[in-house]
């Protein structure tokens, strides 16, 4: 059985790459001219993110040892500025 650490980690990995696919599909429906559902599909790839984020900050403290918190705080900046700018 997985342990805390692993459950987050793995939590983070999903949700990180399930929210840059995300960003992918959108990137490549606007490079074939559809921007259908792209700002709401991008709001959801980022809030998806963020949680990510908040996963691997999880992991880390039932780990015992510090996070990159620089890179987490830039990674939860580009999100939230998704967040921000996109919102029709």
């Amino acid at each position: 059985s997985e342990s805390e650490f692993e459950f987050y980690l793995n939590d983070f990995l999903e949700k990180n790459s399930k929210a840059l696919n995300i960003l992918k599909e959108v990137e490549v429906n606007l490079k074939n001219g559809s921007r259908v559902n792209s700002c709401s599909k991008q709001r959801d790839a980022a809030r998806i993110g963020i949680l990510a984020n908040e996963s691997l900050l999880k992991a880390y403290k039932q780990n015992g040892s510090n996070p990159p918190i620089e890179v987490i705080e830039l990674s939860n900046k580009r999100w939230n500025s998704i967040l921000e700018n996109c919102r029709a």
